[in-house]
């Protein structure tokens, strides 16, 4: 009798180790990548109306308060843009190195007038 619990023992020993080991490695956390936040601000006279925002030639959407905020921008070189899709007016451009945390850009886009 004694030689059947050991025996059942040691299997379950070498069961639970077989997949302890297994599962060894499966379970790794990998800690989140440092991000920031940018906060464009369309300034001047044309900052009314509806803009559209890019980041590295991307389409990220419109905005009608004259600011916009991008979360979660990988730390680096980017390039943002905003303007009206209007005959007449410009988009103006800044490319900026994005810290982890808050970062402030603001844009200048201009409405081109002909006087005839």
């Amino acid at each position: 009798m004694k030689k059947n619990v050991l025996i059942k023992s040691s299997l379950v020993l070498v069961v639970i180790t077989v997949l302890l080991l297994g599962l060894t490695g499966c379970l790794s956390v990998t800690p989140p990548t440092p991000t920031g936040t940018v906060y464009i601000t369309i300034t001047g006279f044309w900052s009314s109306g509806t803009h559209d925002i890019y980041m590295d030639g991307f389409y990220l959407g419109t905005t009608s308060t004259a600011s916009y905020v991008i979360p979660n921008v990988t730390p680096g070189t980017h390039t943002f843009e905003a303007g009206q899709n209007i005959p007449g007016s410009t988009y103006d451009s800044e490319t900026v190195y994005i810290n982890v945390g808050s970062n402030y850009i603001s844009l200048l886009p201009l409405m081109i007038i002909i006087m005839i």
